[in-house]
Protein backbone atom coordinates (compact mmCIF):
# COMPACT_ATOMS: atom_id res chain seq x y z
CA UNK A 1 0.00 0.00 0.00
CA UNK A 2 1.42 3.31 -1.24
CA UNK A 3 1.73 5.90 1.70
CA UNK A 4 1.58 9.57 0.61
CA UNK A 5 4.98 10.34 1.11
CA UNK A 6 5.26 7.33 -1.91
CA UNK A 7 2.69 9.67 -3.71
CA UNK A 8 4.37 12.81 -3.65
CA UNK A 9 7.80 11.04 -4.60
CA UNK A 10 6.30 9.22 -7.42
CA UNK A 11 4.52 12.93 -8.36
CA UNK A 12 7.70 14.53 -8.30
CA UNK A 13 9.30 12.14 -10.49
CA UNK A 14 6.67 13.07 -13.60
CA UNK A 15 6.96 17.11 -12.89
CA UNK A 16 9.07 19.78 -13.83
CA UNK A 17 10.09 21.34 -10.27
CA UNK A 18 11.52 24.58 -10.37
CA UNK A 19 14.45 26.20 -8.39
CA UNK A 20 13.44 29.40 -6.76
CA UNK A 21 15.91 31.03 -8.91
CA UNK A 22 14.72 29.27 -11.64
CA UNK A 23 11.13 30.18 -10.54
CA UNK A 24 11.20 34.25 -10.76
CA UNK A 25 11.59 34.17 -14.38
CA UNK A 26 8.99 31.41 -14.86
CA UNK A 27 6.36 33.54 -12.56
CA UNK A 28 7.25 36.35 -14.61
CA UNK A 29 6.63 34.28 -17.88
CA UNK A 30 3.55 32.62 -16.58
CA UNK A 31 -0.23 32.81 -17.35
CA UNK A 32 -1.01 32.02 -13.75
CA UNK A 33 0.81 31.38 -10.89
CA UNK A 34 -1.04 29.13 -7.90
CA UNK A 35 -1.15 28.88 -4.79
CA UNK A 36 -2.30 25.58 -3.88
CA UNK A 37 -2.43 25.92 0.33
CA UNK A 38 -5.17 26.42 2.59
CA UNK A 39 -7.03 29.36 2.69
CA UNK A 40 -5.30 30.83 5.77
CA UNK A 41 -2.25 29.45 4.67
CA UNK A 42 -2.73 31.80 1.78
CA UNK A 43 -3.82 34.57 4.16
CA UNK A 44 -0.85 34.71 6.19
CA UNK A 45 1.34 35.21 3.30
CA UNK A 46 1.70 34.46 -0.44
CA UNK A 47 3.48 35.34 -3.43
CA UNK A 48 2.88 38.07 -5.04
CA UNK A 49 0.15 37.69 -7.77
CA UNK A 50 -1.02 34.58 -7.03
CA UNK A 51 -4.10 33.32 -7.31
CA UNK A 52 -5.54 30.86 -4.54
CA UNK A 53 -7.28 27.72 -5.41
CA UNK A 54 -7.00 25.08 -2.71
CA UNK A 55 -5.55 21.45 -3.45
CA UNK A 56 -8.75 19.81 -2.86
CA UNK A 57 -10.39 21.81 -5.25
CA UNK A 58 -7.93 22.45 -7.92
CA UNK A 59 -9.39 20.20 -10.76
CA UNK A 60 -12.74 21.28 -10.50
CA UNK A 61 -11.87 25.37 -10.85
CA UNK A 62 -9.59 25.05 -13.53
CA UNK A 63 -12.28 22.63 -15.38
CA UNK A 64 -14.98 25.32 -14.75
CA UNK A 65 -12.96 28.69 -14.86
CA UNK A 66 -13.51 29.56 -19.00
CA UNK A 67 -10.24 31.81 -18.24
CA UNK A 68 -8.20 28.31 -16.87
CA UNK A 69 -9.74 25.87 -18.96
CA UNK A 70 -6.69 26.88 -22.43
CA UNK A 71 -4.22 23.44 -21.88
CA UNK A 72 -1.19 25.45 -23.27
CA UNK A 73 -1.65 27.68 -20.47
CA UNK A 74 1.61 28.65 -18.62
CA UNK A 75 1.07 27.17 -15.17
CA UNK A 76 3.30 27.48 -11.61
CA UNK A 77 2.10 26.24 -8.62
CA UNK A 78 3.46 26.14 -5.02
CA UNK A 79 2.58 25.15 -1.95
CA UNK A 80 4.22 25.14 1.67
CA UNK A 81 7.13 22.34 1.06
CA UNK A 82 5.88 21.50 -2.39
CA UNK A 83 4.72 18.31 -1.85
CA UNK A 84 1.05 19.56 -2.55
CA UNK A 85 2.70 21.65 -5.26
CA UNK A 86 3.52 18.15 -6.80
CA UNK A 87 0.43 16.38 -6.42
CA UNK A 88 -1.29 19.35 -7.93
CA UNK A 89 0.70 19.53 -11.21
CA UNK A 90 -0.04 15.92 -12.16
CA UNK A 91 -3.33 16.11 -12.00
CA UNK A 92 -3.34 19.23 -14.02
CA UNK A 93 -0.79 17.13 -16.60
CA UNK A 94 -3.53 14.01 -16.36
CA UNK A 95 -6.64 17.01 -17.84
CA UNK A 96 -4.06 17.50 -20.31
CA UNK A 97 -2.53 20.70 -19.62
CA UNK A 98 0.78 21.09 -21.22
CA UNK A 99 3.19 23.93 -19.56
CA UNK A 100 2.62 23.07 -15.84
CA UNK A 101 5.72 23.70 -13.47
CA UNK A 102 6.21 23.48 -9.86
CA UNK A 103 8.61 25.34 -7.16
CA UNK A 104 11.11 23.40 -5.67
CA UNK A 105 10.83 23.26 -1.27
CA UNK A 106 7.31 25.94 -2.26
CA UNK A 107 6.42 28.94 -0.33
CA UNK A 108 9.17 27.90 2.46
CA UNK A 109 12.40 27.99 0.38
CA UNK A 110 10.32 31.07 -1.14
CA UNK A 111 10.90 32.71 2.24
CA UNK A 112 14.17 31.11 3.00
CA UNK A 113 15.69 32.90 0.24
CA UNK A 114 14.10 36.58 1.11
CA UNK A 115 11.91 36.70 -1.49
CA UNK A 116 9.07 39.56 -1.44
CA UNK A 117 6.07 37.63 0.63
CA UNK A 118 2.43 39.65 -0.35
CA UNK A 119 -0.30 39.47 2.59
CA UNK A 120 -3.81 40.26 1.56
CA UNK A 121 -4.95 43.68 3.54
CA UNK A 122 -6.64 43.27 7.08
CA UNK A 123 -10.11 44.40 5.75
CA UNK A 124 -10.23 41.07 3.94
CA UNK A 125 -11.41 39.12 6.93
CA UNK A 126 -13.70 35.59 4.69
CA UNK A 127 -16.80 35.43 6.06
CA UNK A 128 -16.54 32.43 7.49
CA UNK A 129 -13.97 33.75 10.45
CA UNK A 130 -16.64 37.00 10.48
CA UNK A 131 -19.65 34.45 11.31
CA UNK A 132 -17.83 32.52 13.70
CA UNK A 133 -16.37 36.02 15.84
CA UNK A 134 -20.01 36.81 15.86
CA UNK A 135 -21.71 33.89 16.90
CA UNK A 136 -19.06 33.68 19.55
CA UNK A 137 -19.51 37.25 20.71
CA UNK A 138 -23.44 36.80 20.38
CA UNK A 139 -23.47 33.81 21.96
CA UNK A 140 -21.14 35.40 25.32
CA UNK A 141 -24.15 38.28 24.91
CA UNK A 142 -26.21 35.83 25.87
CA UNK A 143 -24.81 33.41 28.31
CA UNK A 144 -24.14 36.53 30.53
CA UNK A 145 -27.38 38.68 29.99
CA UNK A 146 -29.52 35.29 30.06
CA UNK A 147 -27.56 33.56 32.24
CA UNK A 148 -26.43 30.89 30.14
CA UNK A 149 -29.72 30.16 27.96
CA UNK A 150 -28.21 29.05 24.78
CA UNK A 151 -28.23 30.81 21.43
CA UNK A 152 -28.63 28.77 18.68
CA UNK A 153 -27.95 30.07 15.07
CA UNK A 154 -25.68 31.77 13.00
CA UNK A 155 -25.74 35.80 11.76
CA UNK A 156 -24.36 36.51 8.73
CA UNK A 157 -24.33 40.96 8.16
CA UNK A 158 -23.48 42.39 5.15
CA UNK A 159 -19.57 42.76 3.90
CA UNK A 160 -18.09 45.89 6.07
CA UNK A 161 -20.70 45.53 9.15
CA UNK A 162 -18.31 43.34 11.21
CA UNK A 163 -16.07 46.20 10.96
CA UNK A 164 -18.09 49.08 11.72
CA UNK A 165 -17.26 49.05 15.77
CA UNK A 166 -20.92 48.48 17.04
CA UNK A 167 -21.50 46.19 19.38
CA UNK A 168 -23.82 43.53 18.84
CA UNK A 169 -27.56 44.34 20.57
CA UNK A 170 -29.87 41.59 21.76
CA UNK A 171 -32.48 41.79 19.26
CA UNK A 172 -29.29 41.12 16.51
CA UNK A 173 -29.66 37.19 17.54
CA UNK A 174 -31.46 34.50 17.03
CA UNK A 175 -32.88 32.47 20.08
CA UNK A 176 -34.19 28.82 19.83
CA UNK A 177 -37.37 28.15 21.97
Amino acid sequence: MKTAHDLVLSAKAQVHELLVEQAVEAIRDADVLVDVREADEYAAGHIGGAVHISRGILEFRFSSNPSLQPRDLKVVLYCKTSGRAALAAVALQDMGYLNVKSIIGGFDAWVGAGKPVARPAARLITRARRTKALFIRTHLFDATARLARPCIGLITLPAGAARSGSSLQHNDTYQSR
